[in-house]
């Protein structure tokens, strides 16, 4: 009887330490197997260094000279308070596209931050609609759109794909741009025509877009101006303006990169 018992606590016994082993060495085993996690040189350059190892420019994009104008300011004074959603939530909703806009910007050499121009017009919604009848992310009028190649009817609205509607808004800004040779008159004429921008013009002598308002050019278009250019300040230096800790960062990573191939 005795011995029986001790057979069996011996069995017991040896049951036991294999398992154990067993499964240490498995253990073991997931130790080397798992992938370790790299280790990060954080590398504090001094702001010499740091323009040392800016990227350089891209010569393809064209740079939008930025009008600090008092319009300019109230635009930046009111996105930074009571509406600053405005710009938290466009940008949010427009990362998707600015990878597209970019692409498209570039091969008809407009500059990256006219992208702001669907933010202000829709908030980068591209199915928007406008009481005056306009549609889409960029706002075409039927006219402008068919103009540029766009399909309108009642089965098709090519205003709504962001695609075609983004190439046809990169065509029409360039042209603007090359009928009056400056970035802010051609969004002056995207909102609100070219022959009255080019009217004001003739009437003050003058192609400085904020002095035209007494000249024919309303005010709802001198807005749309100074609501572009205050975006364009604002994506240029979201930490400046106290937005870094509200977007995406790569969001901000692609800001950043977008700022860096167009400035010098």
């Amino acid at each position: 009887m005795l011995r029986r018992y001790s057979a069996f606590f011996l069995l017991l016994l040896v049951t036991t330490t294999g398992c154990g082993v067993s499964s240490h060495m498995l253990t073991a085993e997931r130790e080397v197997v798992a992938p370790k996690r790299p280790i990060v040189m954080r590398t504090f350059l001094s702001p010499t260094s740091r323009a040392a190892h800016r990227p350089t420019p891209d010569p393809r994009v064209p740079r939008l000279d930025l009008n600090d104008s008092p319009e300019v300011q109230r635009e930046l004074s009111s996105y930074t308070s009571k509406h600053r959603p405005f710009i938290t939530d466009g940008l949010s909703r427009g990362e998707r596209y600015l990878g597209l806009i970019e692409t498209v910007f570039l091969r008809h050499q407009v500059p990256l931050e006219l992208a702001a121009v669907a933010h202000v017009e829709s908030r980068f919604i591209s199915t928007a609609r406008s009481p005056s009848g306009a549609v889409g992310m960029w706002q075409f009028m039927k006219s402008s759109a068919r103009h540029f190649g766009l399909q309108v009817g009642k089965r098709r609205d090519d205003r709504t794909d962001v695609g075609k509607s983004t190439e046809a808004a990169a065509r029409y800004l360039k042209e603007l741009y090359q009928k009056f040779d400056d970035w802010q008159l051609a969004l002056a004429a995207y909102n609100g025509g070219p022959a009255r921008v080019q009217k004001a013009i003739d009437r003050c002598g003058t192609k400085d877009v904020f002095a035209l308002g007494p000249c024919g050019l309303r005010q709802e278009t001198l807005r749309f101006v100074a609501k572009v250019i205050a975006i364009a300040f604002i994506t240029r230096s979201p930490d400046l303006y106290g937005f870094e800790s509200d977007l995406d960062p790569a969001l901000l990573r692609l800001l950043k990169l977008r700022t860096e191939r167009s400035l010098p």
